[in-house]
């Protein structure tokens, strides 16, 4: 067997393992490593939570203002703050 044969076999086994995976998980994307393990992307699985931490920073509402929201509900300022960042593209200030 040659080089590429070789090649050619390894690949072909790859999208083969791949393939009988997405079959047996249902999983058609990439899953996105280091990222928060409470964090869901985008879409309808997006958190209320972040959903509501967007809708109030993009009214206009300040840090303070949502940080005491949030520990109302049980999100710590830290978590609160890092959400805010992780979204900082989706918030539009008001001008």
């Amino acid at each position: 067997m040659t080089q590429d044969e070789l090649r050619e076999a390894m690949i072909k086994s790859a999208e083969e393992g791949k393939s009988r995976i997405v079959k047996r998980d249902g999983q058609t994307q990439f899953l996105k490593h280091n990222m928060a393990p409470d964090y869901n992307m985008g879409g309808r699985d997006s958190k209320p939570e972040t959903k509501e931490i967007i809708a109030l920073a993009n009214k206009g509402v300040d840090r303070e203002t949502i940080c005491k929201r949030m520990n109302f509900k049980g999100y710590s300022r830290r978590k609160t703050l890092d959400t805010l960042s992780r979204h900082s593209d989706k918030i539009v200030r008001p001008a």
